[in-house]
């Protein structure tokens, strides 16, 4: 979910910022591929509150090791000005053992 009140163009900057620093943390040598969708939520600094399974790749391990390039990603950049930090909730599609 993006946040209301937006220029589309700037949460789509955001997104595709958060994406690349998450991509960037994904553990290596899994040796399985997949996608795994996670739904978490930040604060307006930036810092992670809550991180979920939003869509599971069907392979426990590629689930976790989701969920860990997330946390490992955190602390993440602040949000664009201009929302509550409540309404700050994102999900991202994290891909392994092939191109994005």
């Amino acid at each position: 979910m993006l946040p209301t009140g937006l220029p589309a163009s700037a949460r789509a900057a955001y997104l595709q910022r958060l994406w690349q620093r998450i991509m960037a943390c994904r553990p290596a040598g899994i040796g399985l591929a997949g996608r795994v969708t996670v739904a978490f939520t930040l604060d307006a600094s930036g810092r992670l509150l809550a991180a979920a399974i939003a869509r599971p790749s069907g392979m426990a391990l590629i689930d976790r090791a989701g969920l860990l390039a997330l946390r490992r990603a955190a602390p993440f950049p602040a949000p664009p000005a201009g929302e509550r930090a409540e309404d700050w909730r994102f999900e991202v599609e994290i891909h392994f053992g092939e191109a994005p």
